[in-house]
């Protein structure tokens, strides 16, 4: 993560203020609008997951798949969200949609064997 996400995921994890942390959400995807081939929104999001804010997380991976370079990572990303949580019928139905579609690399093939 850039410095300046490092310094929004600092804050939105230390705060359970909502409007504090929907204005972070909103600082990054601003910055993503006019940066639509940067990675912080999925930056971002890997690290909420990572940190167990899954409800964010999930909706932040569900914002980039709307951006079309950003929409494969945050495929790949947002089932192994669902994996950590469980949900797994949906995590093997997005892994098998990905193997359709591109190249896995050898260790996420590893992963998607193991689900």
């Amino acid at each position: 993560m850039t410095r300046s996400l490092d310094d929004d995921g600092a804050v939105f994890l230390r705060t359970n203020d909502e409007q504090t942390r929907q204005a972070i959400v909103g600082n990054i995807l601003s910055r993503t609008a006019h940066d639509p081939e940067g990675m912080d929104l999925v930056a971002f999001a890997m690290e909420l997951r990572n940190r167990g804010e899954f409800a964010w997380a999930e909706a932040l991976f569900n914002l980039a798949l709307m951006i079309p370079r950003q929409r494969s990572i945050a495929r790949y990303e947002l089932a192994v969200l669902f994996s950590l949580q469980g949900r797994l019928a949906r995590c093997v139905e997005i892994f098998d949609t990905i193997r359709q579609d591109s190249v896995l690399s050898p260790a996420q093939n590893l992963y998607v064997a193991r689900q």
